[in-house]
């Protein structure tokens, strides 16, 4: 977890792998989150990762290097910009 909603409120992230090519994430109070692609436990690193954050379906494809995820006021998750 990068960056909260509200500070001083807990944050909560919860991860798991489904099917081998599936990564679940859940948040609470989180508003831009970070996944290293190398430390998720995927059958076939090689492949695309289908990634439900919040239950918000991306693709997430092998050779991308986005490891940064940014929800926005209204919920949806993107890609970000690593920030410094």
């Amino acid at each position: 977890m990068v960056k909260r909603f509200k500070a001083g409120i807990s944050a909560e992230v919860t991860a798991r792998t489904e099917g081998g090519q599936r990564l679940i994430v859940a948040t609470q109070n989180v508003q831009r989150l970070r996944i290293a692609r190398s430390d998720v436990p995927m059958v076939d690193a090689s492949r695309s990762i289908v990634l439900l954050l919040d239950g918000q379906p991306l693709e997430w494809t092998a050779g991308s290097k986005v490891e940064e995820f940014e929800r926005s006021e209204n919920g949806r998750w993107q890609p970000a910009p690593r920030e410094p």
